[in-house]
């Protein structure tokens, strides 16, 4: 069964009763977009969720070399970590050393592994305005509150906003606890980015 999502019109409605407005201007939609795309991006970032970041297994190319973005494959955005093992199996997974170009994932020497299992972000693709975009249903609250209180900072209630950014961003630090304690592989990178700082893991 696929995964729950929100789409941008429903976050438009959410985000116009937030603002107590009837019905948003051309240049408050503009604002709007932009405010969802940053706090999109931001939580999409925020943490290895695991059901959007999978591991794959993928082979180098001649050049010892996986690419960004390999035919009938998932467009890698971020690289989290590379193992010459099914970190799903029974072993301890190995880990491999490489080094990220402007084609892809370089490996070299003799720790070049075919079948490579490659830990990744896919690439987020920006909304551009269009209604029916969709979205992760568990970045639905933040989105909306954290794209709010951008909107306060912007009509300069900034105690607001700050109150408002508060909200959003304990919506996404128990969003991430409640992933943390189901995910099978730990994350590496034992911390929470926060707007600005970064909070520890346990």
């Amino acid at each position: 069964m696929a995964r729950d999502t929100k789409t941008y019109q429903e976050y438009l409605d959410r985000f116009q009763r937030l603002a107590g407005i009837d019905l948003l201007s051309d240049d408050e939609k503009e604002f709007a977009l932009a405010f969802f795309n940053r706090n999109l991006r931001f939580i999409y970032r925020a943490y290895e969720w695991p059901f959007l970041c999978p591991v794959e297994e993928r082979s180098p190319d001649s050049d010892d070399v996986i690419v960004w973005a390999q035919v009938g494959e998932t467009v890698i955005g971020e690289v989290l970590e590379c193992w010459r093992d099914d970190p799903f199996s029974n072993v301890v997974p190995r880990a491999v050393p490489y080094n990220l170009t402007p084609d892809g994932i370089q490996f070299s020497g003799e720790l070049v592994y075919d079948p490579t299992y490659v830990w990744l972000r896919p690439r987020l693709t920006e909304c551009t305005g269009t209604v029916g975009y969709t979205f992760p249903y568990d970045f639905f609250e933040y989105v909306c509150h954290a794209s709010f209180a951008d909107w306060l900072g912007s009509n300069e209630q900034i105690a607001n906003g700050a109150f408002q950014r508060n909200v959003a961003e304990q919506i996404m630090v128990d969003e991430i606890e409640q992933w943390s304690r189901q995910q099978k592989i730990k994350s590496l990178r034992n911390t929470t980015r926060t707007h600005g700082t970064q909070q520890q893991r346990n």
